[in-house]
């Protein structure tokens, strides 16, 4: 009798302990994997550890889309869940709603609310939604107080974004002093975000850095940048980064009076790429578009623009340029009603881009 109530004893134990673990666990989302269910045991800008019943497993930081951590509060999954959907403005309102209490007995999802508030108010600034000093004070303030995070390196590319939205901003109103500090001040970020120890690490930063130079018309460092991904890029994203650089590199060669090249070579990307992928089809009709102005071709790279504006307008930074540019080529050929359509619509859509300034 008394064996048999051990035995039970134990058997109810055993049953409400692994109950219990498994019902508190962590998760994690990756790229390459399924859903990882866990206890987090360790975290860094590097790898995160999970101990998935006994058994220890080191994810790579650049494999990880989120984590969801254990009795989390439900404002910061939603508000999750809505930014990676690209539901910034939804995702904050979430965010902000969250008692700093519920979020208090762990570091690493204080961690995660602060990241997420900071990446939707920049990613809105950016979009020409927000404002751009505010943006920056909240990613500056996240990578100073959160070194550690998971989140560090892509929260010091967002800084670097944020800053050159602002060199960008600063350049088209005239303020060439700030913009000779907001550009340095971004590539600093972006040489920060490249340091991670999986390979490829440094392509997606040194396709920003690219791209900060060819808004300087700094055509031969942009073309540096540009051929550095297309040698290095690797893992998941390195033919989508390496498509990428090749429009960067189109359009400083367009910039640099081989407009004709610039073309062709953006001309073959849009060929070569399936009509599913709108953000490279969004980057590459932009990229036509400069490279056909810069050989004075104004009606092809109107419709260069328009494919944006029509089609390809999920990117809100490259829309609001095409945008922009549709305004002053319209104007340009005697059509200023369309021009006052373009800008008007620039204005409604990006009402704080620089290029509705």
């Amino acid at each position: 009798m008394t064996m048999t109530r051990y035995t039970m004893t134990a058997g109810l134990l055993a049953a409400f302990f692994w109950t219990g673990w498994a019902a508190a666990l962590d998760q994690i989302r990756t790229h390459t994997k399924d859903v990882l269910r866990g206890r987090i045991t360790e975290i860094s800008p590097q790898a995160v550890k999970i101990d998935k019943s006994l058994i220890e497993e080191t994810v790579p930081v650049n494999e990880i889309i989120s984590i969801a951590f254990d009795r989390e509060p439900d404002g910061l999954s939603k508000g999750r869940n809505l930014a990676n959907v690209g539901d910034f403005a939804g995702a904050l309102e979430a965010l902000k709603k969250v008692d700093r209490q519920d979020v208090a007995g762990r570091r690493e999802m204080g961690q995660d609310l602060d990241y997420y508030i900071a990446y939707c108010t920049a990613k809105l600034a950016t979009a020409g939604s927000g404002n751009l000093n505010t943006a920056l004070a909240a990613m500056r303030k996240f990578v100073t107080d959160n070194k550690t995070s998971f989140h560090y390196y892509p929260a010091a590319e967002l800084t670097g974004d944020v800053s050159v939205a602002i060199g960008t901003d600063a350049l088209r109103g005239g303020k060439q002093d700030l913009a000779d500090k907001a550009f340095p001040f971004a590539i600093q970020w972006y040489d920060e975000a490249g340091k991670g120890n999986w390979p490829g690490a440094a392509a997606g930063p040194s396709l920003k850095r690219g791209r900060a130079y060819l808004v300087q018309k700094k055509t031969a460092d942009a073309v540096k940048e540009f051929d550095a991904v297309l040698s290095n890029a690797a893992g998941p994203n390195a033919e989508s980064l390496k498509l990428s650089a090749t429009l960067g590199k189109a359009t400083a060669l367009a910039l640099g009076n081989k407009a004709d090249e610039g073309i062709k070579i953006v001309q073959d990307v849009i060929n070569k790429t399936p009509k599913s992928d709108t953000d490279l089809h969004a980057q590459a009709y932009l990229a036509l578009g400069n490279c056909h102005k810069a050989a004075n071709k104004p009606k092809e790279a109107i419709r260069d623009y328009l494919h944006v504006d029509l089609l390809y307008f999920q990117d809100p930074q490259i829309h609001a340029e095409a945008l922009s540019q549709l305004a002053l080529l319209w104007q340009s050929l005697n059509r200023p009603d369309r021009a006052r359509e373009a800008s008007a619509k620039l204005a409604k859509l990006y009402p704080n881009s620089a290029w509705a300034k």
